[in-house]
């Protein structure tokens, strides 16, 4: 989802993931889940990639911070049940999931664009501060 150069109004589901807050576009969200056991498995190929099973198709996971690792990679950890998933329609009309630590509710936020070195933040399109005071980075799909 593009936003305009403009600030702009946007109904997001905000979440928290390493400390930090998030907020994806309500339009974006296909489903919010807690993975069942086995619904996470790893490609043997490819650096061991981490994908949810839903219903029948394997969805990408993709890091939402960079304390992630950039990846969706896990080397040093079993691969079994997660945290929450929630899972989104990307640019091209698939799917991807962001493990997140937490669902912290739904929210219609003014978005202000990222200008200067913060536009080259990858995934970003903006930010908002919350009705609680705090920011959250508004998140590209």
């Amino acid at each position: 989802m593009k936003l305009p150069s403009a600030n702009a109004l946007v109904n997001g589901i905000v979440v928290r993931r390493n400390g930090m807050n998030f907020v994806i576009p309500v339009k974006a969200v296909r489903r919010i889940l807690e993975p069942t056991e086995g619904a996470i498995v790893s490609t043997s190929c490819d650096d061991g990639y981490r994908l949810l099973r839903l219903e029948g198709e394997l969805v990408e996971i993709r890091p939402i911070t960079s304390s992630d690792n950039g990846s969706s990679r896990r080397e040093d950890e079993d691969v079994g049940q997660e945290g929450l998933m929630v899972v989104v329609e990307a640019g091209g009309g698939g799917l991807v999931a962001f493990e997140v630590d937490d669902v912290l509710g739904q929210e219609q936020l003014r978005v202000t664009p990222l200008t200067g070195h913060m536009k080259a933040i990858a995934g970003a399109s903006g930010c908002a501060i919350l009705g609680n005071g705090d920011v959250g980075v508004v998140i590209q799909a």
